[in-house]
């Protein structure tokens, strides 16, 4: 089976683009599930989640993952198509999960020093973990990720992790994919057909 990556900044296509997608798969008689991170925690949420709804095709089963919970890597060990949207989202929960579970109800905040390091290790164990079974799926599978870090360095150090963290995701589904896309307003650049490395100009 496929695996095809869509990354981009807010607002640049790729979410639709990867549902059409989907839907594509679902007209050739797949059945598409789509895993979706978004949690109601105030009206700006809940109006993008109702907006991603109401783009989603009616027949797409959903999984709605909340917390970081980890259980919804088991639909990709299925033989059919599943859409993730998206990947920054999903590692977002997860930091604050790992935060609550190693720190209990201590604000999540860094603003008075680093973040330390049990924390930071436990973050990028999960994440890897997470990557390491997108790029190994056994189903056709569609995955929308954020491309960041393209603007000033973040204030926070959590903002720095998450920074990292999405950077080497996406540089490593990007390399596992079948076909890798860079999403920018509205259109999808073709990384997969770009070289993955420099080379020296020739004489």
């Amino acid at each position: 089976m496929a695996l095809v990556v869509l990354t981009g900044g807010a607002r640049s296509g790729k979410s639709r683009m990867a549902t059409r997608l989907a839907a594509d798969l679902a007209e050739r008689g797949h059945t598409v599930t789509a895993v979706v991170f978004g949690e109601e925690t105030d009206s700006e949420m809940t109006e993008r989640i109702a907006r991603h709804r109401t783009e989603r095709p009616d027949g797409f089963a959903v999984v709605e993952v909340a917390a970081g919970d980890p259980a919804w890597l088991e639909v990709l060990q299925g033989d059919d198509a599943v859409l993730v949207d998206c990947l920054g989202t999903c590692v977002s929960q997860l930091m604050a999960a790992v935060w609550t579970e190693l720190h209990g109800d201590a604000p999540a905040t860094d603003e008075d020093g680093p973040l330390d390091a049990a924390y930071i290790a436990e973050v990028e164990r999960r994440v890897d973990g997470v990557v390491g079974a997108l790029c190994g799926v056994r189903s056709a599978t569609i995955v929308v990720t954020n491309e960041v870090g393209e603007g000033v360095v973040p204030q926070w150090a959590s903002a720095r992790l998450f920074r990292d963290v999405m950077g080497r995701a996406n540089t490593r589904l990007a390399a596992a994919a079948d076909s890798a896309y860079l999403c920018v307003a509205g259109r999808a650049l073709d990384l997969t057909a770009l070289p993955a490395r420099a080379h020296w100009p020739e004489d």
